[in-house]
């Protein structure tokens, strides 16, 4: 009962501080309230996973080390005022994350067996229970002379790395999170983790919406999110897909408020968040892919890069840590996403990819020294007619993979193959846009392409990172998206990014669709509430 009240107040604690001195002005308390969360999963999350793989995830050491963060936050933070005022968008977002709570507080009881949901509950449920994530197993290492465990072999849930060290199949936050669950409330209490973290990726929707595209835009989005049928099934099992979800969705909102004016703070906390959700999915460095872009952008404005340190070392940080992980321990995880999602063709164009980034990384530099006057008016001439014909581009491309690319149903093979256990298994994998538009569904996804075409043409940096975002994600597994017969689980891959974006998408094309219609300044509304009409926002 102590450690259920103690440990969820030593991990907010160090965000509450951090949170305050974040703020700026027309915040309201919800804005307040989530920068103060977003601030406290920041800090907590390399914490814990520093202390899984240490041996010392206990009670005792959680706590005394999240104090020591509470002191050093309040003492970075003690000067910072809480600027927040209390705002009538306020109740509408505690309305979606307490409405979205309500429909993901079922979690599913049956995780067990060999699929994901399992791996993390299990696992979890170890470290709460001694304290270590990597296992070094004596009888294991008995047996491994004439045991396949020598050979890199997988085992539902872990790997034998070396001789004796077992080591969990995924990337450690997960089951930091889930196992500091299960030391506040036991298996209960581990199980809950997820559906709180889907109803704060919510709220996380909501400002993140607001910030980039107006208040109602958020709130709608949000709204669709928090509804969708694959938001609710994934909010209810241990997994990772929402966890990413939350620490993408608050790091793009720390990181657009920090290109449209935030200070050095909100750099930090956007680059830790984005480096956060690369401890809990090994795919979460796509969420960041946007960055290099803007960084060579202000270099040929002439403008000093100085300003994107602040993000990029956190960033840089969790990244290494997390490449450090998979090149050791972690190597037998990488070796089977090589093995079974990723063609051997790709891997052989890394000296390509490397190749053509230091040519152009030198064209940049040349373009600076022999052009610096012309990039910005041609890109103020020409910006965002290129932007338009590149989503419709993307629109087409995606109408293809819809309409075109799919198996016929009358090709596609038995459950599971038939008669090899995986015969023609991959004709499923064409049907990927299918399967993400139904769960979706297609009213959502058409405003969603709508909202995107519309938030092409007015782009700036902020939008520049949100679109990369869901647009690196959503390039990946529609190219590479191992979809499984069994519904449900072919959208977990879309849950972290893709979807959330999409939502937004179509709020924002609804309000866009409201306000042309309406004989009233629809944006006029949003600015009462105290923020400005990024309508407006200039372009980059």
């Amino acid at each position: 009962m102590i450690s259920a009240f103690l440990i969820p107040m030593f991990v907010y604690l160090p965000g509450y501080f951090l949170g305050a001195s974040l703020s700026r002005k027309g915040d309201g308390w919800a804005e307040l309230a989530l920068l103060r969360v977003a601030c406290a999963a920041a800090v907590s999350t390399p914490v814990l996973v520093a202390l899984a793989l240490l041996g010392r995830f206990e009670v005792p050491v959680i706590l005394g080390v999240l104090g020591v963060c509470a002191v050093v936050a309040w003492a970075f933070s003690r000067r910072g005022e809480a600027r927040a005022r209390p705002g009538r968008w306020d109740l509408g977002a505690l309305g979606l994350v307490a409405g979205a709570f309500a429909l993901y507080a079922h979690p599913a009881e049956y995780v067990l067996k060999d699929r994901d949901p399992g791996v993390y509950a299990v696992a979890a449920a170890k470290l709460a229970r001694t304290g270590e994530l990597l296992t070094r197993d004596p009888l294991v290492g008995a047996v491994a002379s004439f045991h396949e465990f020598e050979h890199e072999a997988k085992h539902p849930g872990f790997y034998i790395h070396g001789v004796d060290l077992v080591v969990p199949q995924f990337f450690p936050g997960p089951f930091a999170w889930l196992g500091l669950g299960n030391l506040a409330g036991d298996i209960w209490g581990e199980l809950y983790v997820v559906p709180v973290f889907g109803a704060l990726a919510v709220g996380m929707a909501f400002v993140l919406g607001g910030e980039l595209f107006g208040q109602w835009t958020g709130f709608v989005g949000a709204a669709l999110l928090a509804v969708s049928y694959a938001q609710v099934w994934w909010a209810r099992y241990p997994s990772s897909e929402i966890m990413t979800q939350f620490f993408v969705l608050a790091g793009l909102w720390f990181a657009a408020r920090f290109v449209r004016g935030g200070g050095v703070g909100t750099g930090v906390l956007a680059g830790a968040l984005l480096g956060g959700a690369m401890m809990i999915r090994v795919d979460a460095f796509l969420a960041a892919l946007v960055i290099p872009a803007l960084i060579l952008h202000d270099v040929l404005l002439g403008r000093s890069p100085r300003k994107w340190v602040s993000l990029c070392v956190p960033l840089l940080l969790a990244g290494g840590g997390m490449l450090l992980y998979a090149g050791t321990v972690g190597e037998r995880y990488l070796n089977l996403i090589r093995d079974l999602h990723v063609p051997d063709n790709v891997l052989q164009l890394s000296p390509y990819l490397l190749g053509g980034a230091f040519l152009m990384a030198s064209a940049v530099l040349v373009l600076r020294r022999s052009w610096s006057g012309g990039y910005e008016p041609l890109l103020a001439l020409h910006g965002r007619r290129a932007a338009l014909l590149a989503a419709l581009a993307l629109l087409g491309a995606a109408l293809w993979v819809y309409f075109v690319l799919p198996e016929p149903w009358v090709g596609l093979p038995e459950y599971w193959g038939g008669d090899g256990s995986m015969a023609g298994f991959n004709a499923y994998d064409r049907q990927v846009a299918v399967r993400m538009v139904w769960f979706l569904t297609p009213v959502v996804a058409v405003l969603g392409m709508v909202g995107f075409v519309v938030a092409a043409y007015r782009l700036d940096a902020a939008r520049a990172l949100f679109l990369g975002a869901v647009l690196a994600f959503g390039f990946l597994y529609v190219a590479l998206p191992n979809v499984a017969p069994d519904l449900p689980w072919a959208t977990r891959r879309f849950v972290s990014v893709v979807f959330p974006g999409l939502c937004l998408l179509a709020g924002y094309a609804i309000v866009e669709a409201r306000r042309a219609t309406s004989g009233t300044s629809f944006a006029g509304r949003c600015r009462i509430s105290g923020r400005p009409d990024s309508s407006k926002a200039p372009s980059t």
